[in-house]
Order: structure tokens, then C-alpha cells, then sequence
């Protein structure tokens, strides 16, 4: 696939450095939760699934890991080539990561693209598969549980760039239980439960500064079930 869904292979980048002060918040602090729980250590496989711009990718190679990358768009496989010239990316869906073998990797991380496949299943297996026995999945996406769907709204109304739309995106809508239970079906146990932004990100809109601090607050709250983000780190 050329592009998904038209997105430039550049957009995420772009969406970090020049969007509103909400949108720079909103991906800037995701990132670094999701790096603090992934805790990149140096000589360890990790695979980044749909790794869209490559922001994360580009973290994880920096801190000395051997950096893996999948993704459905060509144009993003092309864009993060140039710019993380030591990663080992692969234009694959995220149902079928037949070019990595069982129990290669010691982690994967896969943010905001289940919500995007019609069987999420599919990929926690694979994810499942790929990991190495006592590996790490870190797993994020937003929760149809809590406010997101009118933050989805607002996003593509107001603040979303032209043919850019989260609605038309997002075809599976998971919610912190069902999100739970499929990763326990398929294999995973749950080592840490969050949910995020029911308060920081609407907060952003006014300033950043609280933001962070209402953020640092969020994601200390094990087992809240009603934030619009949710991530889960998982064990094999």
C-alpha cells in the first residue's frame, strides 16, 4: 500500500512540531508515557507495529536498542528509512507479521493502530507469537468507554487536517474492559492498566503547564476505567 488512508508518511512528525498547542501536547506526552513504559534497554529486539512517522522508532533506536519496524504504507516505510537509517523496517499489516519469526523480539510496542484493523485479535496473536517467552507488549488505544468519541468528533471538525478523519479510521471501537479481555484471551497477562487525558487534555486547550501536572496525576491511577486513552503493558 502507497499510503494509508492518504496520510504522508511525515504526518505524526508534523502533527508534534507544528499542530496547536493541544495537538503537540496530546502526541508529545503519549510518546513519553509510552516510552517510560516500554523502558528501552540497549542490545534488545524490539518492534515498533505501525510505526506511522517513526517518532517513536527513532526514540527506541536512540537509546541502543535494535529497532524493528512494521507498517501497512510504503510512504511511511520510505520517510522513517531516511531518518533512522539503523532500523530494520518492513512494509506489513499488523494481522500478519509472517516476516518475523516465533519469539524473536524481547518487545513490541503497537499505539493507536488496533482501533484501525477489523480483527484486533489477529494482531495481539501475532504480537503474541513474535515475542520471546517472559517478553513485554506495550498496547494503546483510545477507550469508547469515556469521552473519546466526542474528542474524536471535536479532533475532525476543528483540528484535523484535509482527508485526515479519526471517525473513518476507526473501525474497531474497544473499551478498557473489552481491550482486557481480548489480550487475556490471547495469552498476555496484564502487568499495568492506564487510562489518560480525562482531564489533562481538555486542560491543554488552556495550558500546557497543567497539563502535565494533571497528566503526571492520570497515569498513577492504576485501574481507572474511564479515560480516553488507554495503554497496557503485557507480559508473555
Amino acid at each position: 500500500m502507497k499510503k494509508y488512508m492518504n496520510i504522508n508518511g511525515e504526518y505524526y512528525e508534523d502533527a508534534i512540531k507544528s499542530g496547536s498547542s493541544a495537538q503537540k501536547f496530546s502526541y508529545a506526552a503519549r510518546l513519553a508515557n509510552t516510552l517510560e513504559q516500554l523502558s528501552p534497554k540497549k542490545g534488545e529486539r524490539i518492534l515498533d507495529i505501525g510505526f506511522g512517522s517513526g517518532v517513536l522508532l527513532e526514540r527506541i533506536a536512540a537509546l541502543g536498542a535494535d529497532a524493528f519496524g512494521a507498517d501497512i504504507s510504503e510512504e511511511s516505510v520510505k520517510y522513517a528509512k531516511k531518518k533512522i537509517p539503523s532500523a530494520k523496517l518492513f512494509v506489513s499489516g499488523a494481522e500478519d507479521l509472517g516476516c518475523f519469526q516465533d519469539y524473536f523480539f524481547d518487545k513490541v510496542v503497537c499505539t493507536h493502530l488496533i482501533e484501525h484493523l477489523t480483527a484486533p485479535e489477529k494482531c495481539l496473536r501475532e504480537i503474541h507469537r513474535v515475542l520471546k517467552k517472559g517478553g513485554v507488549a506495550v498496547v494503546e488505544t483510545p477507550n469508547y468507554l469515556s469521552i473519546w468519541p466526542l474528542g474524536e468528533f471535536l479532533f475532525d471538525k476543528f483540528m484535523a487536517k484535509q482527508n485526515y478523519s479519526l471517525r473513518d479510521q476507526h473501525i474497531s471501537k474497544l473499551d478498557y474492559f473489552s481491550l482486557i479481555r481480548l489480550v487475556k484471551k490471547t495469552g498476555f497477562k496484564v502487568e499495568l492498566a492506564q487510562t489518560f487525558y480525562e482531564f489533562s487534555l481538555p486542560a491543554s486547550f488552556v495550558s500546557t503547564r497543567l497539563a502535565y501536572a494533571l497528566f503526571g496525576l492520570e497515569k498513577r491511577v492504576f485501574g481507572f476505567p474511564f479515560g480516553p486513552f488507554i495503554l497496557l503493558k503485557l507480559t508473555k
